[in-house]
């Protein structure tokens, strides 16, 4: 193309620049026109632009819809939108966000002091502390839009250990419910409306009823209830007049009564009195009284209660002893049971086990074997049993059908010639020891023990027998 003056080039709008677009530039130190495209003389002519002259605004600033110069920010509070900020300002930022609590939940290492109000919009909130300080003098549980007892039914406390130990208010009982013992410092005390109820040993004095069904014993106090009936011990009566006396009735019960006067007789009901007088023109002649009571007889007897024996009716005294030989005093129930108990600890004569050691005194006198004497023939009688016949001649003979089972008879040869122990009709006489049977003899001075041990068989040993 022709030589042209820079003066005759068209002009080039800026919007129309690329990056492929040449300019042309005289290079001094070659005193040689040459070319560089737009990218390349931006990129490397910056560097050759004094601060003076980017501060005369030759290259536009940059602005958040257009590039251009800026100039950096190291802080971390500006809110300049011109301004660049440094890498330092930018990892000062992020060291901070790193060591913030993020938006979805975390752990806080250290202390939290929080000087507003704080509120917790989750279903469970987790407090893992060992001790929980809260100045507030009152804690309000089941806050909701429109509290009722409903919304409040289950609420309350709950320690946890091997079972849980709960305080909750319960709707259906319309009460706080305890799930453990409620155990109260000593001297302290249960009230209801500031008044005592109930501590460690006595009810409040303003508790005046009871459904009660069994009490300890009650040392002291006045009876001011309905009358106690018969069968707890009581008369079932409340309130008496001059004269009444209480009789017992068919049903167990008691009744009250007074006495009814008979012919020539007054009776005159006092306070804690009753008096009895002969009425009539001719008076009384004699007075007469049939078992249990007696008379002195006259017009003015005395009349008592006779004493009771094993033939009549009467008044009879307690006797609380297991030794006397009485016949006109009565046993307490006490004494009875002492007998009871003794007879109960005792070896029956049917037998049994005793189970401890039995200790004789050293003057202690032993049952005897009671003699039977005789000086001829003797044949074995049932009332020699438990005896030992003592013989001088002729022998003894045991028949058949006179011992029981268990029974037992010695005999003693007083003699110094041998005597025959004669095995009787049907009866079987057996040498203990051996198998042998039938008559035995009992050598000079010997003697043996009889034993029945069935129906009319006998066992037979001692000392002299063959």
């Amino acid at each position: 193309m022709a030589d042209l003056k820079i003066s005759q080039l068209n002009s080039l709008a800026g919007g129309s620049l690329a990056s492929n677009d040449v300019v042309a530039v005289v290079d001094t130190s070659a005193s040689e026109t040459k070319k560089i495209t737009s990218v390349e003389l931006v990129r490397y002519g910056y560097g050759l632009i004094s601060a003076d002259t980017l501060d005369g605004d030759i290259i536009e600033p940059a602005t958040t819809s257009a590039r251009g110069t800026v100039q950096l920010s190291d802080s971390v509070a500006s809110t300049s939108t011109a301004l660049a900020a440094t890498a330092n300002a930018v990892k000062t930022a992020y060291d901070a966000a790193s060591g913030a609590l993020s938006a979805s939940g975390g752990t806080i290492t250290g202390s939290l002091v929080i000087t507003a109000d704080l509120t917790v919009q989750g279903t469970t909130t987790t407090i893992d502390t060992t001790n929980l300080a809260v100045k507030d003098k009152n804690i309000e549980m089941g806050v909701v839009d429109s509290p009722t007892d409903v919304t409040a039914d289950g609420g309350g406390i709950t320690l946890k250990g091997t079972t849980d130990k709960t305080i909750n208010w319960i709707d259906a009982t319309d009460a706080w419910t305890f799930s453990e013992h409620v155990d109260l410092a000593s001297a302290k005390e249960f009230r209801i409306a500031g008044v005592k109820v109930l501590d460690a040993t006595s009810l409040g004095s303003a508790v005046v009823s009871s459904s009660l069904t069994s009490v300890g014993t009650i040392g002291t106090g006045t009876w001011q209830g309905t009358a106690v009936g018969t069968g707890y011990g009581g008369t079932g009566q409340t309130t008496y007049t001059d004269g009444q006396l209480l009789i017992g009735k068919t049903d167990g019960s008691l009744a009250k009564a007074t006495l009814t006067a008979g012919s020539n007789i007054t009776i005159t009901n006092g306070d804690g009195t009753i008096s009895i007088a002969a009425a009539g023109a001719s008076g009384v002649t004699s007075v007469t009284a049939s078992s249990p009571l007696a008379s002195s007889g006259g017009t003015t007897p005395d009349i008592s209660i006779q004493d009771a024996t094993t033939s009549q009716k009467g008044a009879v005294q307690l006797e609380d002893s297991t030794s006397s030989t009485s016949t006109t005093t009565a046993a307490t129930p006490n004494s009875v049971k002492s007998a009871y108990d003794l007879a109960n600890a005792a070896l029956p004569k049917s037998g049994g086990t005793m189970t401890g050691a039995i200790t004789f005194n050293s003057g202690q006198a032993y049952p005897q074997i009671p003699a039977n004497s005789q000086t001829s023939a003797y044949v074995l009688v049932a009332g020699d049993a438990g005896k030992h016949i003592n013989i001088t001649t002729g022998g003894v003979t045991v028949n058949a059908s006179v011992f029981a089972t268990g029974d037992a008879v010695s005999i003693y040869n007083n003699s110094g010639s041998d005597q025959t122990i004669t095995q009787g009709t049907s009866v079987t006489l057996r040498q203990a020891g051996t198998a042998n049977t039938g008559n035995r003899t009992l050598a000079q001075y010997g003697v043996a023990t009889l034993l029945c041990v069935g129906s009319d068989t006998f066992v037979i040993s001692g000392a002299g027998l063959s």
